[in-house]
């Protein structure tokens, strides 16, 4: 399945830097991969009232592509002004998106 977050997933790993996904992910929702690289994650505040109170807690991968394959990575209220003239936030972006592209030439 082509849109499926798990393959989408998997072809993100294969294609990018560990680093450059978790540039990506932090600027997204402060989240990052885990330590195997097979979930995102996002750590909890032990200080929250929350129902989930120091942790880390598993973020949608289906949630997280559909911020990635959107405009929302470009959008000004976000991220400011200059967000699409800076040329790392840009190539990053495309790199990620362009592995799911990559991975459905395999196929």
């Amino acid at each position: 399945m082509p849109n499926d977050p798990e393959v989408m997933f998997i072809a993100l790993i294969d294609n990018m830097s560990r680093d450059d996904i978790n540039d990506i992910l932090l600027s997204w929702n402060e989240s990052q991969l885990n330590d195997d690289d097979t979930e995102i994650i996002v750590y909890t505040d032990s200080r929250s009232n929350g129902p989930h109170t120091g942790g880390a807690d598993i973020v949608d991968k289906a949630e997280f592509f559909a911020w990635l394959l959107s405009d929302a990575p470009f959008d000004t209220k976000v991220y400011g002004e200059k967000i699409r003239k800076d040329e790392h936030w840009v190539e990053l972006i495309g790199e990620a998106r362009s592995a799911e592209e990559q991975n459905l030439s395999r196929l």
